[in-house]
């Protein structure tokens, strides 16, 4: 037996999970289809001596005197079989089921067979015992022990345990040391850092664009759980552009993210998040070793891409002390109470979209991708370079974010990726970069469609008649229906209407308001400026529009 402190970030995944003990957005999913011969038995074996041989998948956590620690599994789990008639929603709730740390085993593995020869392998473990760092070895690792009856890790369980207890010593005594250096940073950098808000992404609660399935008989796994992703790719020649203006992909397109993001809502200082790997930590040996840093942006200091691109390399090497030891290995519960602002809205992370496949002999697989539910906010963005090609992953929660808004925003940074790396790949010394403030959001031809299509709203009208009577007119032709949304705030045609005269006789009475009268509005755009505006109207009067924001 054996028991291992937990290190600094095992531990915030453990306390997250104290504070939602049925949350599945931890839950790592491989699930792949199987086309030829499965033998069932050693596959069981093969994943039983997989787990035996790696201390941490073999391990939960346990509590003493206030200290969390890893002790063995009681138990190794049997892989679980099932039919063919394991539907969409057997399988969501499969994969969703929430782990018990404290108890263990953190993993569940699953065969599913369809016809003959045909199998649907799932494997879900919960992330703390597993990082994007280490999928690619669990494909191989799990490959070996099923193709080689007598396969065992290179790492003997008596290594791991030397390792385990290192690491999370050294951790520890780091922190401790670095701690009041490592907050004084982040208070410095954080400084003026605003949250960026995903107002411009949501669904109204009350519109028909969220999808309500109930009435479906067949309902995907992507549907159930409320988690859809989009795919997008630059090719190998993008790829080729950047190494060639030794431009890192993930920082720039990491910068083209914040760009786009300044455009859409006009804020200068803010804070996307980005996941670090401890590099001590990396492998499958060590479960999840990841912390999440802040990267600040402050787009009233820069002019140009590369003055963005550089801003995030001075931050980047700020992070490394003269020790050695990186700032960023400050946990992140910790970086939030520094600037004690929610940050962690607006992701862009480097990781590994588990685009790999098992290579067990005599058999052909493909992923599936549609059971992808590690999604902790309600967006993220995920950038991977896989064979050569920079590729992009999307995640969303399509019953808060709009589909539609989605795919207009990821239009726009594909077409701003491009056309900034194009004008840098230009070898004309005497081409000046463009300013921020020049690029456009949308392509030409689209702003054509809005300016000159929908923006064509002109409507011939009775001349000879005032607003006001041309509005009563509508009132008598529809009542009830809405005539003005504000927020929360709804008024029918007949609302605004008998508001609107009510003000109109207060004005006659009070002030006696008359043609020719100038009343001032002084009103932010609510359902009040539209109310004033007609009843002035109604009064015989003139309105004068002041914005509340001019000085006194």
């Amino acid at each position: 037996m054996y028991k291992i402190l937990l290190s600094p970030y095992s531990k915030i995944f453990y306390n997250e999970w104290k504070l939602d003990q049925n949350r599945s957005d931890y839950n790592i999913v491989f699930d792949q289809s199987f086309q030829g011969v499965i033998d069932i038995s050693r596959l069981n074996d093969a994943l039983k001596r997989f787990v035996s041989d790696y201390v941490l998948l073999n391990s939960h956590v346990t509590e003493e005197n206030g200290e969390l620690y890893w002790v063995k599994n009681k138990i190794l789990y049997e892989l679980e079989c099932f039919k063919g008639n394991f539907s969409n929603q057997d399988i969501l709730t499969y994969i969703q089921a929430p782990f018990d740390l404290t108890k263990g085993p953190l993993y569940r593995f699953a065969v599913i067979k369809r016809k003959i020869n045909k199998y649907r392998f799932i494997i879900v473990f919960h992330h703390i015992i597993i990082d994007g760092s280490s999928f690619d070895d669990l494909i191989d690792e799990v490959s070996n022990y099923y193709n080689l009856k007598n396969y065992v890790t290179s790492i003997p369980i008596k290594d791991q345990l030397l390792n385990l207890e290192y690491l999370s010593d050294k951790l520890y005594k780091s922190l401790k040391f670095n701690q009041e250096k490592n907050q004084l940073f982040w208070k410095r950098q954080l400084v003026n850092i605003e949250p960026l808000d995903l107002g411009f992404f949501r669904i109204n609660s009350n519109s028909n664009s969220s999808k309500n399935f109930k009435h479906k008989l067949s309902v995907s796994v992507q549907e159930l759980s409320g988690i859809n992703e989009i795919r997008f790719n630059f090719n190998k020649e993008t790829l080729i552009k950047l190494n060639k203006l030794s431009l890192s992909p993930y920082l720039y397109g990491q910068s083209i993210y914040a760009l786009l993001l300044h455009k859409y809502t006009q804020q200068n200082k803010f804070g996307l998040s980005y996941p670090i790997s401890i590099k001590e930590g990396i492998g499958l040996v060590y479960g999840a070793h990841v912390n999440i840093n802040v990267m600040p942006y402050n787009f009233a200091e820069v002019n140009d891409i590369y003055d963005i691109i550089s801003q995030s390399k001075r931050f980047i090497k700020l992070l490394k002390q003269p020790s050695g030891i990186s700032h960023g290995y400050l946990p992140i519960p910790s970086i939030i109470s520094v600037s004690n602002k929610d940050l962690l809205n607006f992701s862009f992370v480097q990781t590994n979209f588990k685009d790999k496949l098992f290579k067990f002999k005599n058999v052909i697989n493909n992923i599936r991708h549609s059971t992808n539910i590690d999604l902790l906010n309600e967006l993220v963005f995920e950038h991977e370079i896989r064979d050569n090609i920079i590729k992009y992953r999307v995640k969303y929660r399509f019953n808060r974010i709009s589909p539609i808004l989605l795919k207009e925003f990821i239009k726009c940074y594909k077409r701003l990726f491009t056309n900034v790396l194009d004008e840098l790949s230009v070898e004309d010394l005497n081409t000046k970069l463009r300013y921020i403030k020049t690029y456009n959001l949308l392509s030409n031809k689209k702003y054509r469609e809005l300016i000159n299509l929908l923006n064509n709203t002109s409507k011939d009208y009775d001349g000879d008649k005032t607003i006001h009577e041309l509005f009563e007119e509508q009132v008598e032709r529809s009542p009830d229906s809405i005539a003005v949304v504000c927020g929360d705030v709804r008024l029918s045609y007949r609302e605004l209407n008998a508001r609107a005269n009510g003000l109109a006789h207060y004005l006659v009475n009070s002030y006696k308001v008359s043609p020719g009268t100038l009343v001032v509005l002084c009103l932010d755009r609510s359902e009040h400026m539209l109310i004033g505006i007609l009843g002035v109207l109604k009064a015989g009067g003139a309105y004068v529009p002041i914005d509340p924001g001019y000085p006194e």
